[in-house]
């Protein structure tokens, strides 16, 4: 087939592929606020309109905007129905499942309006690999906050498994696809576009819930492989609100 004819058919195909909902057309913000699990606390106005009015400058993208912690954004006026959230360790803000990324004057603005209020953490729903639902899906939480790599340009070369991980609630990660892994190089190419490695534990955790046949032993009870992935997300979350704490003293407001 003639190249041209191919290239013209396969952004045809794109065109018709299924997108995330359009960020809104934002007019002045008269009152904004940022809620957490706990409460919420008022924003200025004036510096939301100005990075909400971006998104009408098309100033968008999803730069790689990774897991963690987050606050619902609320405002007043607000056009249709919209999902506004910020993501402070990405300096993101994310209107329907586009992301902009703050400035750092206007993130350290935010980040002094909600230091005393605790950010929303992020839960795994449900997991399924390849077309099987995960036995223990908590324990892949560790595998999306893993430390960053650079993949092979071979990997491309090697049988993949899709991965779908499903946050509950409304979150910034509403419109995620599936992350890849790739056994043989034990490789994950998660949502947000980072590479992270997988251990051997995790390896042989995602291996039985792929082939759920072999999953349990005698009396159906849990691998050895399961049971230390278990253990590792319990240290992860652990180890994350320690650093979250020593990050940001959150307080509990006194009552009179």
């Amino acid at each position: 087939m003639n190249p041209r004819r191919i290239a013209v058919l396969s952004l045809a195909l794109l065109s018709l592929w299924p997108a995330a909902p359009a960020a809104a057309k934002f007019m002045p913000v008269h009152s904004a606020r940022a809620c957490g699990p706990t409460g919420c606390v008022p924003l200025p106005a004036g510096m939301v309109s100005q990075m909400l009015g971006r998104f009408e400058g098309g100033d968008t993208g999803n730069p790689g905007m990774r897991l963690g912690p987050f606050y619902r954004l609320h405002i007043r006026p607000q056009p249709g129905p919209s999902l506004l959230f910020y993501v402070p360790v990405s300096r993101m803000i994310v209107v329907n499942g586009q992301t902009l990324r703050v400035g750092r004057h206007h993130a350290a603005r935010l980040d002094s309006a909600l230091r005393d209020l605790q950010p929303i953490p992020p839960r795994i729903e449900s997991v399924t690999v390849g077309a099987h639902p995960a036995a223990h899906p908590l324990a892949y939480m560790p595998l999306l906050f893993g430390r960053p790599v650079y993949p092979p340009a071979s990997v491309w070369n090697h049988r993949d498994v899709l991965i779908a991980i499903d946050l509950a609630g409304e979150s910034p990660w509403s419109y995620w696809g599936g992350a890849e892994y790739f056994p043989s190089v034990r490789l994950l190419h998660v949502p947000d576009g980072v590479w992270v490695r997988v251990g051997a534990a995790q390896a042989a955790m995602i291996a039985s819930d792929l082939h759920p046949g072999g999953r349990a032993g005698h009396g159906g009870s849990a691998s050895p492989a399961t049971v230390a992935a278990v253990v590792a997300v319990a240290i992860a979350i652990a180890a994350m609100l320690v650093v979250a704490l020593r990050r940001r003293p959150w307080r509990r407001a006194r009552v009179a």
